[in-house]
This record gives structure tokens, C-alpha cells and sequence, in this order.
């Protein structure tokens, strides 16, 4: 009896403890890291010229498909989603094989994902 009575004085005290102990959590709001605008001739093109466009690649004469030159010729690969699937879903781009860079920094990764956000806006 007073085992029964110990184990329920027991399971009342921690039901009370864990109901008042949620009431104090706090929703964590994870704040947008992104710039107002992100745009291409403000903050991305500086990236895609180091890590895509540079000679012997994405430069229009290089060994790869695309001229992402300039944001115009870059265009189709970003309307067709190729760009967002090799660079941002699958993160092949550049390759590993690459004569450049051979990966994206994750502050690169994170300004490209606005920018996507952002559709793409030149």
C-alpha cells in the first residue's frame, strides 16, 4: 500500500513538473539571413564569374555547356532549373575535376539560395 502510494505521489509530481516545464518553453524564430534584394549584378555575379564563368568553363569557349558570362547568356540555365539542380540540389557544381574552385563556400550556397528566392532577379 504504501509502495502503490509512493509511485503515485511519484507519477503526479512528474506529470506536474513536465506540463509546467513545457508552459515555459519558447518558439525559436530563426531570422531570414537574406539581403532586402539579391540580385545578379550586385551580389551574384561575382561568385558565378569566380566559380563557374572562369577560362575553360562556363567562359562560352571553355569545355562546358553555357556561357554564363554575363547574366542574359546565363538565363535559359536558370528558367530551365539546371542551374538549381547542379548547383544548389545536387552541389556537383563546380566539379571536383575543376581547374577553379571545386566547391561552393556555404556563404556562396546561402547568397545563391536568396537569389533563387528572389527568382533569379538580375
Amino acid at each position: 500500500m504504501i509502495v502503490q502510494k509512493v509511485v503515485q505521489i511519484t507519477i503526479i509530481f512528474t506529470l506536474f513538473f513536465v506540463i509546467v516545464s513545457c508552459t515555459k518553453d519558447k518558439l525559436i524564430v530563426v531570422e531570414n539571413t537574406c539581403p532586402e534584394e539579391v540580385a545578379y549584378s550586385i551580389q551574384v555575379k561575382e561568385i558565378i564569374d569566380e566559380t563557374c564563368a572562369y577560362s575553360g568553363c562556363h567562359d562560352g569557349g571553355g569545355n562546358a555547356p553555357g556561357d554564363f558570362t554575363s547574366y542574359r547568356r546565363f538565363e535559359s540555365f536558370l528558367t530551365n532549373n539546371l542551374f538549381e539542380s547542379r548547383t544548389l540540389n545536387q552541389r556537383d557544381m563546380p566539379p571536383n575535376y575543376s581547374t577553379g574552385p571545386k566547391s561552393l563556400t556555404q556563404e556562396q550556397i546561402d547568397m545563391l539560395v536568396c537569389w533563387m528566392d528572389n527568382n533569379y532577379k538580375d
